[in-house]
């Protein structure tokens, strides 16, 4: 099992799109070490996101055309790297603030220093 992790921690982008994928599960809690930046898990059945279901090394996040309804609270907050997650076509029926509470990942001042706040683009809320 430890030769499949480390030839995942050299991926840098994967496309699990169109494949029914229902849950972003983190079942064995991994996180640091990766250098995945970019998953498109678009048009799939995923219907909630939590902190745990999207590495911290990841930059670009396609979920457009799932079934998302549920955004948990923190769900962005330690993803230090992200610069665009682009949910549009889901289900969302409300989004928690505290979801998109990017402060903690920026640090006080850190936008002052020339660090953006990620871009959650093209966002559909029915």
């Amino acid at each position: 099992m430890v030769y499949y992790f480390t030839f995942f921690r050299k991926l840098e982008w994967l496309d699990i799109s169109k494949n029914e994928v229902e849950d972003l599960g983190n079942y064995y809690k991994l996180g640091e070490g990766f250098g995945l930046k970019t998953l498109d898990a678009s048009h799939n059945r995923i219907v909630r996101l939590e902190n745990l279901s999207i590495l911290p090394s990841i930059i670009n996040l396609r979920l457009a055309s799932n079934q998302i309804s549920t955004v948990e609270a923190s769900t962005f907050t330690t993803k230090a790297n992200l610069k665009s997650v682009d949910l549009t076509n889901n289900e969302i029926e409300r989004l928690p603030l505290s979801a998109l509470n990017f402060d903690s990942v920026l640090g006080t001042g850190s936008v002052k220093r020339g660090k953006k706040k990620p871009e959650i683009s093209r966002m559909a809320l029915v």
